[in-house]
């Protein structure tokens, strides 16, 4: 599977046309994803297996997964890597 994640900046507000591939737009502030409070954890389970991964909590969505990890390495790009951010990688 190959995933390509753009990254655009917008100087206006715009209506987006939703379809079969796009169910919601949610915008997330950057000053939140760079927040290191913002970062949860949550229980993952499949069959027999248990997880705690890491998440953020955005209003009544939970942003993690690839999800996350995509935006984890934006975020090292947007302020370098920090260590006081934990990170969807184990280190």
């Amino acid at each position: 599977m190959a995933v390509s994640p753009f990254v655009f900046r917008m100087d206006r507000n715009v209506h987006f046309q939703l379809n079969y591939e796009v169910a919601e737009v949610v915008w997330v502030p950057l000053e939140f994803l760079l927040d290191n409070a913002n970062r949860d954890t949550m229980r993952w389970q499949r069959n027999r297996i248990t997880l705690n991964m890491p998440c953020y909590l955005y209003g009544k969505y939970r942003i993690w997964g690839l999800s996350l990890a995509m935006l984890d390495e934006l975020m090292d790009l947007v302020e370098g890597s920090r260590e006081r951010r934990r990170s969807w990688r184990r280190r």
